[in-house]
């Protein structure tokens, strides 16, 4: 009862409707904690007058659709609000993605197994931030060949699993934290590989090892864990036996051990002073823990009433029988289930007012702080809003120069250009081990650890927009460098490379996002020129027409894979979008599959030559990489994707006045910094309406 009492002060529970005109009511009608309109901070004084920029442009700022937390942004949150690092909202629903991205509110839906799992991880949340630190570190350490398993036999000391399996065992987590997971192994070698092993926890691995070791070696792995008996396992994925040798591939192990929380201490946890600011049993500090909370994960200062409403959990409490800090531990339950807190809540007095009008200081506080850092806004953010000062277009220039020099920025990486790139989606591929044996784990995350990098490395140094495509430097490390036919640069460690050759300079010599575009047998010239229509020139090729038949994912012999491509596009169903796309493709098939160089497909000579629809003709990327960077299209398209992230909505028709004005305040040779700071002053990024959306 308790915990339904927390759901339906939150807002959670009752006649929940998310729409009209914003209210949640309790099944007698009463408006309840959560939606209650909030008196807006003062008007901003600031020299710009957005209102005439917008009447004078004749822009349309369009409405606000309540925005939800994505999984990132939850994760970020509580990390910043309570100091927890174990990312719970992995194990939440997936979020939906639209125009590109998984934080456009229109599609952050919110089910039934939401507010479950809302709730259970608010009260865990609570549990750890005012307990946690209070256990010390401990290791739990267990002998293999006791634990045993349904695959192998003891040998000695040592379990012997020798065919694929796991040796497992249930581990109790007194707290969520960090925890190191170790195990001593060993592997009797056989055939062209080493054995391959991973630490698992639930049956997901934290991460393969490969074991080159024949005596005993410990392997080790560090992961966030949430608290309770979980699954730690060891397991042996590619066993080898050749009887005719013989020859014979197992894995050894020996003991395998969990260690933490990781630097715990059994001092009281820091999360704990800095909530209960006082721990007197009075109403007043009731009110001051529950404000000085409230404001931090509401993002903006509770009223009197809402204060009032939630120092009531301390009286329910003491009628259970419970006592003073069980009451507020409720009220921080019910916070942290509130919409306030679950959603980036925008309201206004009058919610069908079309008129543009700026947003509060608060609520443009956490527009800057989730379009930049994925999280709440920091103190700094919330005493400028406190001042009404952040609308000042000095202090917002100030501040996104301040965020983005900020590590919390590596959320921009994180969320808008691994999406935006493709970069996660090598995590996906699995190329075909008898084609490509070269590929392994260790260049699967140094491909996405380029891409990162490169773009990090943009968005740092303010590089203009083009060099995404033209940069003649990239990150590597041995392997890499190796895989490009590249010299490596110093040490084992990435590091800033100069490209010496023109094929591997830019986005679209990277292999990672070659080898997201491609089947696990072959390259996809389709996948790759749609991607760049797409996601570079934001000119979308459309869906094929029902009924066409698909090239074949494996190749036939003897011809070239753009012999059959060109011979399956003289349909004339299908001609008029291959047109647009293969072009682009064909230009990128020097590439294969796994993003390394070749001259050759099927022994026949590469044709990497394309024409355009405009009649541009060119020969491989590197010809057709400045050709996309002079297109306007392309800084066109780019300051689009960077919009509708920051905006958390799609750009529609009725944005194009206002992507023009932006486009003109950049000029030329601008870069992600520049486009950035002009997405934030724009009034589309500071302003709102009611009513309706236009049509056109």
């Amino acid at each position: 009862m308790m915990r339904l009492a927390i759901l339906a002060a939150a807002g959670l529970l009752g006649g929940c409707t998310l729409g009209g005109n914003l209210e949640i009511s309790d099944p007698d009608g009463k408006p309840i904690d959560g939606w209650e309109e909030v008196e807006p901070d003062p008007d901003p004084d600031t020299p710009v007058d957005l209102n005439n920029i917008v009447a004078e442009r004749e822009l349309d700022v369009a409405r606000v659709t309540l925005h939800r937390l994505n999984r990132a942004e939850y994760n970020n949150t509580v990390r910043d609000l309570l100091g927890d690092t174990t990312a719970p909202a992995d194990n939440f629903p997936d979020d939906d993605f639209g125009y590109g991205f998984n934080n456009i509110a229109d599609v952050l839906s919110l089910s039934p197994l939401h507010i479950e799992m809302y709730a259970s991880t608010a009260e865990a949340l609570v549990a750890t931030a005012l307990e946690g630190g209070a256990i010390a570190s401990t290791n739990q350490r267990f002998e293999a060949e006791t634990v045993g398993s349904a695959v192998g036999s003891a040998s000695g000391s040592e379990w012997n699993l020798f065919s694929n399996g796991v040796v497992e065992t249930v581990v109790n987590f007194p707290v969520a934290g960090e925890y190191t997971f170790r195990a001593s192994m060993r592997q009797q070698a056989a055939g062209p590989a080493d054995a391959l092993s991973s630490l698992t926890l639930n049956g997901v691995a934290l991460q393969t090892f490969t074991v080159t070791a024949t005596t005993l070696t410990t392997y080790e792995v560090t992961a966030n864990v949430g608290a309770g008996g979980q699954a730690v396992g060891v397991t042996f994925e590619n066993d080898y036996y050749d009887a005719a040798i013989p020859a014979d591939r197992n894995l050894l192990i020996d003991w395998f051990e969990v260690s933490g929380p990781v630097g715990a201490t059994g001092e009281p946890s820091p999360q704990r002073a800095l909530i209960l600011t006082c721990e007197d049993d009075t109403p007043a500090c009731s009110s001051e823990v529950i404000q000085g909370f409230g404001t931090r994960a509401w993002r903006r200062p509770l009223t009197d009433e809402e204060v009032t409403r939630l120092t009531q959990f301390v009286d329910l409490a003491k009628a259970e029988g419970l006592g003073w800090e069980d009451g507020i531990r409720l009220a921080l339950e019910a916070m942290l289930v509130s919409p306030h807190f679950l959603f980036r809540v925008e309201l206004d007095e009058d919610l069908d007012l079309e008129t543009a009008h700026p947003i509060s200081n608060y609520e443009l506080a956490s527009r800057l702080s989730y379009f930049l850092w994925s999280t709440m806004p920091d103190t700094e953010l919330m005493e400028l809003a406190a001042a009404g000062t952040l609308q000042e277009e000095a202090t917002l220039r100030a501040q996104v120069t301040r965020l983005l020099d900020d590590p919390r920025s590596v959320a921009m990486v994180d969320n808008f250009a691994t999406q935006w790139l493709f970069i996660d989606v090598i995590r996906d591929f699995e190329p075909d081990y008898a084609l490509f044996p070269d590929f392994d784990e260790e260049l699967r995350e140094a491909m996405r650890t380029e891409t990162r990098m490169f773009f990090e490395g943009l968005l740092d140094a303010d590089a203009p927009v083009a060099e995404l495509l033209l940069a003649n430097y990239t990150f590597l490390n041995t392997r890499l460098a190796d895989h490009y036919g590249l010299a490596a640069p110093a040490g084992a460690a990435f590091a800033r490379t100069p490209v010496t050759t023109a094929e591997r300079r830019g986005l679209l010599g990277h292999g990672g996002l070659l080898s997201s575009l491609s089947f696990s047998t072959r390259t996809s010239p389709v996948r790759r020129g749609a991607w760049v229509l797409g996601n570079l020139l934001c000119s979308h090729p459309p869906p094929p027409p029902p009924g066409v038949e698909n090239l074949p994912v494996e190749t036939t012999t003897g011809e070239t894979l753009r012999e059959q491509m060109e011979r399956h596009s003289n349909d004339p169903a299908c001609s008029a979008c291959h047109k647009l796309m293969d072009p682009i493709g064909f230009g990128m098939e020097n590439y294969d599959a796994i993003g390394a160089w070749r001259d050759t497909d099927n022994a026949q000579p590469v044709d990497a030559s394309g024409v355009l629809p405009d009649g541009t003709s060119f020969t491989g990327a590197a010809e057709l990489a400045p050709i996309l960077a002079a297109d306007p299209k392309f800084t066109r398209c780019v300051s689009e994707k960077m919009m509708t992230y920051g905006l958390g909505r799609g750009v529609e028709r009725y944005d194009e006045p206002q992507l023009e004005l932006l486009l003109e305040e950049l000029g030329a040779d601008f870069g992600f910094r520049d486009l950035i700071t002009e997405i934030v002053l724009s009034p589309a990024f500071r302003m709102r309406r009611g009513g309706e959306l236009p049509t056109n």
